[in-house]
């Protein structure tokens, strides 16, 4: 079929049917499917690989003014991925999430990228071409492959003047994943430092904002291991690999701000072994009163940023954030071939926008209402700590998704 998201993009394993349909809302500020100006918003996304062409035929038919038809599969491959995000978790109100990438989106990352003549990493998503086909229309054009921002720690040489009441973890975090939603390299995904902290905010029944900085990242290179295969006459066994990750080593500071229970909150993190994919190793964990938080480059939301170069330019959000990350060419004009240590703009994985209203559907997690969702992005910066690094979570009152804000936006 035609579509404008697909489960197979990064991982053609999965057996579940595309999905074809448009964000109705969203925050102004993120970029996603509905604040970037897309030159394809429909592809060819068959089941069967050998109906791609057939599929590209009709594509390449449709008129500029087209609207999809909104369509919705079941869940029918139970390997792939439901989160529980929370609406009114006091209440037990979650909805069971598959984030879907639109492809659309992707492809202007892996295009704008090239013609701006930015900085990226680029990732091999399917090192066999006989089977890129298998995930869908998209990659094809792409050659198997994606490119991502990518972006390390900036040196953040001042420890900063900012005092307050937190509880802080350091930790060494050994295979950490730092490809946030494979459109950005280089950072954890908002979400899912959200979504541990949300952990948290069970066990301890109070709601926490969380700071989240790192003082070093070793990018570990190389695929990474999942099990293993057997062929088709069942005798040869080879070792499978994922490419939905990259990993790295790094040295990160997390801060906590809850109104009380800060002992309870304290043994919680001690009982800390994993976060955002990686196992944590020389973990530290203290209360401090009205204390300067270790140094480190923190990450701060800079979506306010996008609402005014959009405004004063007249672009849209995309366009915006690549200018941003290149320092409006000075990149491109002085031929760097590595990230300026000066500048911190890059993109992360903030939130999911509903691309339908949750629903009960069979198979969903928990038997939780489940809807289809579409990973959303956000601009962050790097700095020293301030009140302004703290992130916390935003549900709307409209029930378009779940998103990650950081205090600088508010």
């Amino acid at each position: 079929m035609i579509a404008t998201h697909s489960v197979k993009m990064f991982n053609a394993r999965f057996k579940n049917s595309p999905v074809s349909a448009r964000i109705e809302r969203v925050p102004e500020n993120v970029i996603c499917s509905k604040t970037i100006n897309m030159r394809r918003e429909m592809w060819a996304a068959p089941s069967n690989s050998a109906d791609m062409k057939k599929y590209r035929e009709e594509v390449a038919e449709l008129p500029e003014d087209f609207v999809p038809d909104t369509i919705f599969p079941g869940i029918t491959d139970p390997q792939i991925k439901q989160l529980l995000l929370p609406i009114d978790w006091r209440n037990d109100h979650y909805v069971s999430v598959t984030p879907v990438p639109s492809l659309g989106v992707i492809h202007e990352v892996y295009t704008r990228l090239y013609e701006l003549e930015l900085p990226y990493r680029k990732w091999l998503i399917q090192p066999i071409p006989a089977a890129i086909s298998n995930h869908g229309e998209a990659l094809v054009r792409q050659g198997g492959a994606v490119r991502m921002l990518r972006r390390g720690p900036a040196k953040i040489q001042e420890k900063g003047s900012w005092k307050g009441d937190f509880v802080k973890l350091t930790a060494r975090c050994e295979g950490m994943n730092i490809s946030s939603g494979m459109v950005a390299v280089g950072f954890p995904a908002i979400t899912a430092i959200g979504g541990y902290v949300h952990s948290l905010e069970r066990k301890l029944g109070q709601d926490i904002e969380f700071a989240f900085g790192m003082k070093s990242a070793d990018w570990i290179s190389g695929l990474k291991s999942f099990g293993r295969t057997i062929d088709k006459k069942g005798k040869k066994v080879k070792p499978g690999y994922s490419t939905e990750e990259i990993v790295s080593n790094c040295e990160i500071v997390l801060l906590l701000k809850t109104e009380e229970k800060q002992k309870e909150l304290c043994d919680l993190l001690l009982n800390t072994h994993r976060l955002a994919g990686g196992s944590l190793f020389d973990v530290d964990v203290s209360i401090i009163n009205d204390g300067i938080p270790p140094s480190a480059s923190y990450l701060i939301d800079a979506s306010s940023d996008i609402y005014r170069k959009c405004k004063k330019e007249g672009i849209d959000n995309l366009q915006a954030a690549l200018k941003m990350y290149g320092m409006d060419g000075s990149w491109v004009k002085e031929k760097w071939h590595q990230p300026s240590a000066n500048n911190g703009y890059t993109l992360n994985q903030t939130g999911y926008a509903f691309l339908e209203k949750p629903k009960d559907r069979a198979g969903s997690r928990g038997n939780y209402r489940h809807a289809w969702a579409e990973p959303v992005f956000s601009l962050i910066n790097q700095g020293s700590m301030t009140e302004n690094c703290w992130w916390f979570r935003e549900n709307k009152k409209d029930n378009c998704g779940v998103f990650w804000k950081g205090r600088s936006a508010i």
